[in-house]
């Protein structure tokens, strides 16, 4: 928008300048001052501070309108940089005074003969300018505070989705652990299982510290990479990882999101299929990055509502994660016959 206000005040000038000449001649006072309005309104764009040029600006304006009152209408693109760059109070302010300068001149130039449309026009426009783009600004201001609500909300649920993908991984192992360790008990399987269960649980711990400190960091770690640690920490099913297409690297954002996906799937995996094994497969396409997630377990009925307390939060949190990426999510399943879940990101703009 300045774009074409500092544009508009330009041509405003110019054609006020031509205006002048056409009628009046050439006047070197007058064309002095639009030349030195010129370079000042051109100066306001870098000086610093910004209103101490404004003032300067309108001083120069006076000046030249008093000499050759045409000048007049070089005042509109003062006017929306006024609003722009002053309180609502001050801006009025400054726009009475103009606006009133502007009045005067076109009754000069009618040969001081009062008119209605002269005043009225001017402060017409004004008025209606200076409310609109007030009220634009309130718009704005209230647009602003609900996305900031909106962003905080969205932050919430993504500090959920995040203990739920790396906590829930590693409490639902300490409870598979755990249920071993009873059926196993009072043998020796069941002292191992407790003390793996202890590693687990230590493990856990340390991903919660990681998740509160930093919830979009790869720590150093390629993508790749970290999704072949997450496979490899999964107690339960045994867990195949691979990597078709030829990798190309891929925003933080759109890299975090996958791993978070592959968390959450496999945390599923491990605490509700109770699968034998699972496949995570990561596919990189021309114009798309595709994520699969199969495990051969009870599978479930996709159209029936999961029961049980905090069930179903996964995959809602996968589709969420995937939409806020502008991917989708495709949810294979029947009961006994595991599941499928297969993830596609839009990958434009990834660097080759």
């Amino acid at each position: 928008m300045r774009v074409w206000m500092h544009a508009g005040f330009y041509l405003l000038l110019a054609s006020s300048a031509a205006r002048y000449v056409a009628r009046h001649g050439w006047s070197a006072p007058v064309l002095g001052l639009a030349a030195l309005l010129a370079v000042a309104y051109a100066l306001t764009m870098v000086w610093k501070p910004r209103r101490v040029g404004l003032l300067l600006v309108a001083v120069i304006w006076l000046a030249i309108v008093l000499l050759a009152p045409s000048f007049a209408l070089c005042a509109v693109p003062l006017v929306f940089v006024a609003l722009d760059d002053y309180s609502p109070r001050t801006a009025v302010t400054i726009i009475a005074v103009l606006t009133a300068v502007v009045v005067l001149s076109f009754v000069r130039l009618n040969g001081w003969h009062p008119d209605v449309g002269l005043i009225a026009g001017p402060a017409g426009v004004a008025i209606i300018t200076t409310a609109a783009y007030l009220q634009l600004a309130r718009t704005s201001q209230a647009l602003a505070e609900s996305r900031r609500r909106a962003g905080a909300l969205e932050e919430r649920a993504r500090l959920a989705r995040d203990l739920h993908d790396t906590i829930a991984q590693g409490m639902s192992s300490v409870n598979l652990l755990l249920q071993a360790a009873d059926r196993a008990w009072p043998a020796a399987a069941a002292q191992a299982n407790l003390r793996q269960a202890m590693t687990v649980n230590r493990d856990t711990l340390g991903d919660i510290r990681t998740v509160v400190m930093d919830l979009n960091s790869l720590r150093g770690r390629s993508l790749e990479q970290a999704i072949a640690d997450v496979c490899a920490g999964i107690r339960g099913p045994a867990v195949r990882f691979a990597v078709d297409g030829d990798r190309y690297a891929l925003p933080e954002s759109t890299a975090m999101t996958l791993l978070r996906i592959v968390q959450g799937a496999l945390a599923n995996v491990a605490e509700h299929a109770q699968a034998q094994t699972a496949a995570v497969t990561l596919s990189y396409l021309p114009d798309e990055v595709r994520l699969d997630v199969v495990d051969d377990g009870a599978g479930f009925d996709p159209t029936r509502p999961s029961a049980g307390p905090g069930r179903g939060f996964g995959l809602e949190a996968i589709g969420r994660r995937a939409e806020l990426a502008g991917g989708r999510v495709t949810v294979e399943s029947e009961p006994g016959r595991g599941t499928a879940i297969a993830v596609a990101i839009p990958t434009e703009g990834a660097s080759s």
